[in-house]
C-alpha cells in the first residue's frame, strides 16, 4: 500500500481479530473469491480506555500463503473520532496476515499489526481476528478491554 493511498481514510489502528467457528474450504480460492474480500471497510470498534473509536481498513491481497487454500493479506487500519466520542484522536498503521478465504464474499482473517504512519499519543497497536460474510466483517481487537469490531465494505 503507496503512503497517497490514505488520502481518503479517516482513521488508524493495528487490529487482530476473533473467528468464529466455520470450516473453510482447503482449496486455493477463485480469482473471485479473493477479490470479494479486498476492498475498503468502515465501521466502528470500543475500547474500554478509549470509548468508541471510527475504525477502516483497507485490504489487498498478497499472495499465496504457506496453508493451503489460504492467501496473505496487507492493509492499512485508521482510527479517529465518532460522534459519541469526539475527542478520540487519528492513528493509522499498516496491517498484514493471512486469509482462509471459503468462497465468494466469506473469509476468516487475522491481522497483525505492523508499522505506524501516524501514531497518537499512548496508544499501542492490536491484532485484529475477524470473518467477512458478504460485504461485513465481524471480530475483535485482541487488546484487552477493546470489543465490538463491526464494518461494512464499500462498494468500489
Amino acid at each position: 500500500m503507496k503512503k497517497e493511498n490514505l488520502l481518503f481514510l479517516p482513521l488508524a489502528l493495528t487490529v487482530n481479530l476473533a473467528i468464529g467457528s466455520a470450516v473453510y474450504s482447503q482449496e486455493a480460492p477463485t480469482a473471485e473469491a479473493i477479490a470479494s474480500v479486498e476492498g475498503t471497510y468502515y465501521g466502528t470498534f470500543f475500547c474500554s480506555e478509549t470509548g468508541e473509536m471510527a475504525v477502516s481498513l483497507m485490504l489487498e491481497d498478497s499472495g499465496p500463503a504457506t496453508g493451503a487454500g489460504n492467501r496473505d493479506m496487507q492493509g492499512i487500519v485508521s482510527f479517529s473520532a465518532t460522534v459519541a466520542n469526539p475527542a478520540a484522536q487519528l492513528g493509522v498503521y499498516y496491517v498484514s496476515g493471512e486469509a482462509s478465504i471459503a468462497g465468494v464474499g466469506v473469509a476468516a482473517i487475522s491481522l497483525r499489526a505492523r508499522d505506524w504512519i501516524e501514531q497518537p499519543t499512548r496508544f499501542n497497536a492490536t491484532g485484529l481476528q475477524f470473518v467477512i460474510t458478504q460485504d461485513f466483517l465481524t471480530g475483535t481487537p485482541t487488546m484487552g478491554g477493546c470489543a465490538s469490531l463491526t464494518m461494512q465494505r464499500v462498494p468500489s
